[in-house]
């Protein structure tokens, strides 16, 4: 695995970079006559690993990326619609590279076309680490500029001219001369789901949280982030139901004090039920300073500030896996 952001040129044979810190270069010229599909770049945190194993006749146990080799030997370009969870993907296929992302755009995937060359990877300056030009998009600054609801990623691109993002749901396929980006997937074209009422969907949201929390806690240690908002709360919940036990507790607010805020006092009601004993972790100056001061073009997906002290507290207390209801609310509804 990389643990650097780096750039790491792929030929046949080569195990696949592993991101998201880092990118993989591949010539396709390299590639001619080398049949079958080959994972070249894979960020994966897939979900229903069973239900993926079952359908490619793997063992249960099998690791995301013998899942991934699996569903492209299977389904090739059409491997994304058979997965679950989290992934940035690029692969070999006989005559083209495809790469692709998840639905939601969980895992970050951008590329670009360097001459003869693809870069892709997780990270903009793994991409340019590849020596890819880090010259601007005018077009694309000016519309950020004009518009703070402007995301380049809606239409595939970056603040850099050379540098794409692969939006979620999408797929890039290039052949070493030209390229086309496609959509694989449309919030659109999920079926419709049949609820009579609210308390119906309700239970059938419920289901889905219990069943994703209770796969997300095996990767653990893990702590959730607790706010007055209904998301953190539902995770939170379902967290410390899937384990048995309260997990650690982290909240951007600062400590409650002598005046508490209403925000303090929803936050005790959700710790009280499930015996979270919360962290308060607020924002310094330091923080909102590195966070104005950030570079937009290679940090294009930085956390807001506040988000920074409780993953310094989380790390501190041994959490691998942060758990968030953030935007939640939007999700489901």
């Amino acid at each position: 695995m990389n643990d650097a952001r780096s750039a790491v040129e792929v030929r046949p044979g080569d195990l696949p970079v592993v991101g998201p810190l880092a990118a993989a270069v591949v010539e396709p010229g390299r590639w001619r006559g080398t049949p079958g599909w080959h994972l070249l770049y894979a960020d994966l945190d897939l979900a229903e690993r069973v239900r993926t194993a079952q359908a490619l006749g793997l063992p249960p146990d099998a690791d995301d990326l013998a899942l991934v080799r699996g569903a492209l030997g299977r389904w090739g370009a059409e491997a994304p619609q058979h997965l679950g969870g989290g992934f940035a993907v690029a692969a070999w296929g006989g005559d083209r590279v495809v790469a692709f992302r998840d639905a939601i755009g969980l895992r970050p995937l951008f590329v670009a076309h360097d001459g003869g060359r693809m870069v892709v990877g997780g990270d903009v300056r793994a991409v340019l680490a590849a020596g890819v030009s880090d010259a601007l998009d005018p077009d694309v600054v000016v519309a950020a500029l004009l518009d703070v609801g402007f995301r380049a990623v809606a239409l595939g691109r970056t603040l850099l001219r050379a540098v794409d993002e692969v939006r979620g749901g999408g797929r890039v396929v290039w052949d070493g001369r030209s390229g086309r980006a496609e959509t694989w997937w449309d919030p659109l074209d999920v079926p419709a789901v049949r609820v009579r009422g609210v308390e119906e969907a309700g239970e059938a949201l419920r289901a889905v949280l219990r069943e994703v929390l209770a796969e997300a806690v095996a990767d653990g240690p893990v702590g959730v982030h607790v706010s007055s908002g209904i998301d953190s709360t539902a995770v939170a919940a379902f967290a410390a139901d899937a384990l048995g036990s309260a997990p650690a507790a982290f909240s951007w607010q600062w400590p409650p004090g002598d005046a508490p805020a209403e925000e303090h006092a929803r936050i005790a009601a959700v710790a009280a039920p499930w015996g979270l004993a919360v962290e308060w972790c607020p924002a310094n100056a330091d923080d909102w300073a590195a966070s104005f001061t950030l570079d937009p073009t290679r940090d294009p997906t930085k956390m807001w500030a506040s988000e920074a002290p409780t993953r310094r507290a989380a790390h501190a207390a041994g959490v691998r896996v942060l758990l968030s209801g953030l935007g939640g609310d939007e999700g489901a509804s």
